[in-house]
């Protein structure tokens, strides 16, 4: 899934209004939905949907889905409520909390799992 930013308003200037991400992950919390980019610092981040707009809508085939019912949202450091993404962040309950705190062995499982999105977001330009 590729976007385009249509507003950096709010975005902490991580986002830049015109540039193109790849979604990472989308994730829905108690605030809304976000989608996980990784931006020029590669570092991955989540922006409010409300600020891009969708290039290109396909979904990579090795993504899962998880819905988090209320009880095990509301044990959740991360507060989530739903997530579409790689295997890691879907199934492991930590994974996504401890790649914001930037910990070495969830940013290398998030290097790899990038390499591979990123590749099928190439494949999928012809497309758009």
């Amino acid at each position: 899934m590729k976007v385009r930013c249509i507003s950096d308003k709010d975005a902490g200037g991580f986002v830049k209004k015109g540039e193109s991400y790849t979604v990472y992950a989308i994730l829905m919390s108690r605030s809304g939905l976000s989608f996980l980019l990784s931006e020029d610092y590669d570092f991955p981040m989540n922006h409010a949907v409300e600020l891009f707009e969708i290039l290109n809508h396909s979904l990579p085939l090795t993504w899962y889905f998880k819905f988090i019912d209320k009880k095990e949202s509301e044990k959740r450091k991360d507060f989530l409520t739903a997530i579409w993404g790689y295997r890691e962040i879907v199934f492991d309950k930590d994974h996504y909390y401890n790649l914001l705190e930037r910990e070495p062995k969830e940013r290398e499982i998030f290097a790899r799992r990038k390499e591979e999105i990123d590749e099928y977001a190439d494949s999928q330009k012809q497309k758009i």
